[in-house]
């Protein structure tokens, strides 16, 4: 239940450089933070255990500052 006196989900999705849908999770309460949400998902701990198999990273222009 909301401020707007509402019932009310989060809908969160993760998607890749082509648009595809890499993970989604629908479900928490509305008054929930995008942050907090997030910090519950399996993603969150995959990606902070190093499980996701990531490629290192690399200046967006040759020669520029890694991000």
């Amino acid at each position: 239940y909301n401020y707007k006196e509402n019932f009310s989900l989060v809908l969160l999705a993760i998607v890749d450089a082509e648009y595809n849908f890499v993970y989604v999770n629908c479900g928490a309460k509305g008054k929930s933070s995008d942050s907090g949400v997030f910090q519950e998902t399996t993603f969150y701990k995959a990606l902070n255990e190093e499980q996701l198999n990531l490629p290192d990273p690399e200046p967006l222009v040759q020669g520029g500052p890694k991000i």
